[in-house]
């Protein structure tokens, strides 16, 4: 990609948080305006305001797991890894079968270096979204740090079968 078309989509994701901050000002109530709003401000990098966003999101709706998930997200882009841990948690809290969550506490804990409760995680996110090479990929890494490489392999096995273009997991396939 060029610097033309960086320029080109970064203007649009300019205009996309312009538009949503504008329907938060119509509506500041609204949790998923807020919700939206710091996504847009995450993709841009504007990880405090983004922050502000997903924690107005949790004050005007206290069970709304995706929040705490994007802020948990925002919170690890900030290099803030515990907190970024408990938002996790209260996501995972909040809704008990959210896949995702579940997978981003495993990477979180994984960066921890907290290898067996990520494969602990992982585990739960594969039991509930068993389709998604990317679980297996993210496993079979922590798997790998832990030595354990016939599970390590089998993982990325997995991730591969399932997302054949999934480049990573075959090149972590040959690093085993």
């Amino acid at each position: 990609m060029d610097g033309v078309q960086k320029n080109v989509i970064r203007d649009c994701d300019s205009r996309r948080s312009d538009l949503i901050g504008q329907a938060v000002k119509v509506d500041a109530k609204v949790a998923d305006a807020h919700f939206n709003l710091g996504n847009a401000q995450r993709e841009l990098k504007q990880f405090r305001a983004a922050l502000a966003s997903y924690d107005k999101a949790i004050q005007l709706q206290k069970n709304f797991p995706e929040a705490y998930n994007n802020r948990g997200n925002t919170q690890k882009e900030m290099k803030n890894l515990k907190a970024a841990l408990a938002s996790f948690d209260k996501a995972i809290e909040l809704n008990p079968r959210y896949a995702d969550a579940h997978n981003n506490r495993g990477n979180m804990l994984k960066d921890l270096m907290d290898l067996p409760a990520a494969v602990a995680s992982f585990d739960k996110a594969i039991a509930l979204l068993p389709e998604f090479s990317g679980l297996y990929y993210n496993r079979g890494l922590a798997l790998q740090a832990m030595k354990q490489y016939p599970a390590a392999l089998s993982d990325l096995d997995t991730a591969t079968r399932l997302d054949p273009a999934n480049a990573e997991a075959f090149h972590a396939k040959g690093q085993v």
